[in-house]
């Protein structure tokens, strides 16, 4: 259950860091 918890959480991060690229790339493209 923890290893589980962990490997949610590290998917979230990434997830993340995507999202954030993808807005910073928006607003230098804007």
């Amino acid at each position: 259950m923890i290893y589980y918890s962990q490997r949610t959480h590290i998917s979230l991060i990434v997830i993340w860091r995507k999202v954030i690229k993808g807005s910073l790339c928006i607003r230098i493209g804007v």
